[in-house]
Parts: structure tokens; C-alpha cells; sequence
């Protein structure tokens, strides 16, 4: 179980109508993040959004708390713990992201790079029309993570799509994108551009 209070802090989610959007196709309602009631939605199309944290402010918080302590747990028989505290940071990044949140994309990027859960990711029944998707490739998920994070303008979005790059995890090896990644960091922030482009040149 999970030790971490902080999700009984959320405050009653705001509610709002929208016109219907079937199972499988959140993102494209007009506002929020749809959900199914099986007791008051008679087919299969959701009517209700969640409205509240509309940047994905609170829940990037609430998964950076997991996240962090999961890290705390090192220990063999803290393993468990470890990966249960991973796998809440992975839906709430994943709600962060999926309201245009782009650090929230770069958390999660760093749940799927370094593969925080050990294979045990979120996967919806509802996105596949009845069938549970199988186990993902997590360095597809953190290639795209990290773009999304890059193409938002994150430095360490950059980086670590440059790093990606270079090693052709999750995609094809691009030294030329990398370097170009790596530059953008530079651009962006300069430290680790700094550090990585003295490397390049040694």
C-alpha cells in the first residue's frame, strides 16, 4: 500500500457536460478528461469531463512526491513498495502530460527511460475496444516523452532526447538529431550542453 497521504488533499473534481466521446477517444473532447459511469451512461459513449486541474499542475506534484519515494526504497524487500509508488507517478505524469503539461511529459519520460515500474505499466482496456494491450516498448514511450518535452521548448527534454538519439533507444540512431538536440539544450540552459559538447570535442 502506499504510504503517501497527498492524494486525499484533491479537492471534489469539477464537473462539466460534453457532447459525447466514445470509449477510446479522450482526446478528442471539447474540454477535460472524459470519463465512463456505468450507472448513468446507458452506451458507450462518455457525457461527463473532469475539469479540474486543467495544466496538470496537481498531479505533476503528487507524481513527483511518488516518484521521489520510491526512489527511497532500495532495499530487496522494499521492492513492492518501490514499484507501487513508480506505477501511481507513471498515471498521474500521465495526466499531467495528457493536459499539454511538458515537464509532465519529461517525468514521465524518465519513468519509462530508466523502466521505474519493471514492465508493469498502466494499460487501458477502454483505449483497446475490450483487449488489454500488451506489455510496451518503454523506449518507444520515453523516445516519445522526451519529444514531446523537446518540442515544448525543456532543455532537459533536449538532452535527454539527444541522449536517446545517440544511442538509438526506442528509434533510429541519429547522431546529426542528437548533436542538434544537444545544441538546443545549450541554447536553452547551458550546463549539461556545456558538459556533453566538451565531450564531443575530446
Amino acid at each position: 500500500m502506499l504510504s503517501n497521504p497527498g492524494v486525499s488533499r484533491l479537492s471534489e473534481a469539477q464537473i462539466a457536460r460534453i457532447s459525447p466521446v466514445g470509449i477510446g477517444h479522450a482526446n478528442e473532447a471539447e474540454a477535460g478528461v472524459p470519463y465512463y459511469d456505468d450507472i448513468f451512461d446507458e452506451d458507450d459513449e462518455c457525457t461527463t469531463a473532469d475539469i479540474s486541474d486543467p495544466d496538470g499542475s496537481i498531479a505533476l506534484g503528487l507524481g513527483g512526491i511518488y516518484y521521489e519515494e520510491g526512489m527511497h526504497y532500495t532495499a530487496t524487500s522494499e521492492r513492492q513498495k518501490r514499484v507501487d509508488c513508480f506505477r501511481a507517478a507513471e498515471i498521474l505524469y500521465r495526466h499531467a502530460a495528457g493536459r499539454g503539461n511538458a515537464i509532465g511529459w519529461l517525468c514521465l519520460g524518465y519513468v519509462y527511460a530508466y523502466d521505474r515500474c519493471e514492465g508493469r505499466y498502466f494499460r487501458s482496456y477502454y483505449n483497446n475496444f475490450g483487449e488489454v494491450s500488451p506489455k510496451p516498448d518503454t523506449d518507444v514511450l520515453a523516445y516519445e516523452c522526451f519529444r514531446h518535452a523537446a518540442e515544448a521548448g525543456i532543455a532537459e527534454g533536449c538532452y535527454k532526447l539527444g541522449d536517446v538519439l545517440a544511442e538509438g533507444r526506442g528509434c533510429a540512431a541519429d547522431h546529426a538529431k542528437a548533436l542538434d538536440m544537444f545544441l538546443r539544450e545549450y541554447m536553452c540552459d547551458g550546463y549539461c550542453g556545456r558538459h556533453i559538447l566538451h565531450e564531443i570535442h575530446d
